[in-house]
C-alpha cells in the first residue's frame, strides 16, 4: 500500500473528524486552484454580470445570487444549468408542497434557498457551517 494512502487511513482512524475536515479543505482548495487555472472564475463572473446575478432558467429561475458567495461551480448556477439531472426530482419535491425542507450538507445554500423561494417558505433550514446565501433570505 502506498505511504500516502497508509497515512491518510491512519489519520482517519485516529482522528476521523479532524482528518476529514483537513482533507476536505485541501480538496476544496485544489478545486478552487483548478477553477482559477482554467479561467472558470472569470467566466462565472462574466455570466453573473450578464444575468445581473439572477438565475435565468431551471427550477430556481429568478433566484438572485451573489457571485462572492459561490466559490466554485458558479457559472452553471448563474446559467440555471447546475446539476440539471436533478430538475425532475426538484420539481417533484415542489409539487408535493412540503411544509418543511431540511437540506443537510448544503455548502453555500443554493438548494435550500431555491426551494424556500419556490415553496414560498419564510424559513430556510440547513445543516452546514456556512450560511452565505441562507442568511440573506
Amino acid at each position: 500500500m502506498p505511504i500516502k494512502k497508509t497515512i491518510k487511513g491512519a489519520a482517519l482512524k485516529a482522528f476521523p473528524r479532524l482528518a476529514l475536515k483537513l482533507f476536505s479543505v485541501r480538496s476544496r482548495r485544489l478545486i478552487e486552484l483548478q477553477v482559477r487555472a482554467l479561467g472558470l472564475d472569470k467566466l462565472a463572473r462574466q455570466i453573473s454580470g450578464a444575468t445581473r446575478g439572477t438565475v435565468p432558467a431551471g427550477p430556481f429561475a429568478g433566484m438572485r445570487l451573489d457571485y462572492e458567495s459561490l466559490p466554485v461551480h458558479a457559472a452553471p448556477k448563474f446559467l440555471g444549468t447546475y446539476e440539471r439531472e436533478l430538475y425532475s426530482v426538484i420539481e417533484r419535491a415542489i409539487e408535493l408542497a412540503p411544509r418543511y425542507v431540511l437540506n443537510i450538507g448544503c455548502a453555500e445554500g443554493f438548494y435550500p434557498v431555491g426551494l424556500a423561494l419556490r415553496l414560498q417558505m419564510p424559513k430556510c433550514l440547513q445543516l452546514m457551517q456556512t450560511r452565505r446565501l441562507c442568511g440573506r433570505l
